[in-house]
């Protein structure tokens, strides 16, 4: 393969990766997204400071009343 034909495919790898990624990250965050909202276990996130930044649907059912 001569050096012409190795850069060649280096640049085809790097373009198919950098269309590709974006999308598999996007159906990932999707999949998590989808998992965790169907929990019936409460999921939650704290920033820094301790204040509550998400709140699954469980919640609501948890609690009884949604979580605003």
């Amino acid at each position: 393969m001569t050096d012409e034909q190795r850069r060649a495919q280096a640049s085809e790898i790097e373009t198919g990766t950098r269309y590709r990624l974006p999308e598999e990250l996007a159906l990932s965050e999707k999949r998590y997204r989808e998992l965790v909202e169907r929990l019936r276990e409460g999921v939650f996130n704290c920033d820094s400071a301790g204040c509550l930044t998400f709140l699954n649907a469980a919640w609501t059912e948890i609690l009884g009343y949604p979580a605003c």
